[in-house]
């Protein structure tokens, strides 16, 4: 089970994917641009529900390249609202949850 697929169970709500990896590029250890490239053209979407709300969640952020394009790509086929957060952000090696919220004229942390 994915990580999205066990954080809408164990929350009780909708789960319908909706964002492919577009590339099989692995980012672990890569640099920070080379994160950043990767993730602008590393998803697609199917499916995505007009005015819909959504959260993306990653198990580890670096750079956070990955999340902002994974939103960008839902909020271009047309959802309403993209939440994405991480288990863990890399850059202080420290576990955490974190939420950003973006929409189609802001961006909230």
């Amino acid at each position: 089970m994915t990580i999205g697929a066990e954080f809408a169970h164990t929350r009780k709500l909708p789960y319908s994917p909706c964002l492919y990896r577009a590339t099989a590029t692995m980012q672990r250890g890569a640099s920070p641009s080379f994160a950043t490239r990767a993730g602008r053209c590393g998803f697609y979407s199917g499916g995505v529900r007009k005015d819909a709300r959504y959260i993306v969640v990653d198990d580890v952020s670096t750079t956070g390249a990955t999340l902002e394009y994974a939103a960008r790509t839902l909020l271009e086929a047309g959802a309403h609202e993209v939440w994405v957060c991480s288990t863990c952000y890399a850059a202080t090696r420290k576990k955490c949850w974190y939420l950003i919220k973006y929409g189609s004229t802001h961006l909230e942390r």
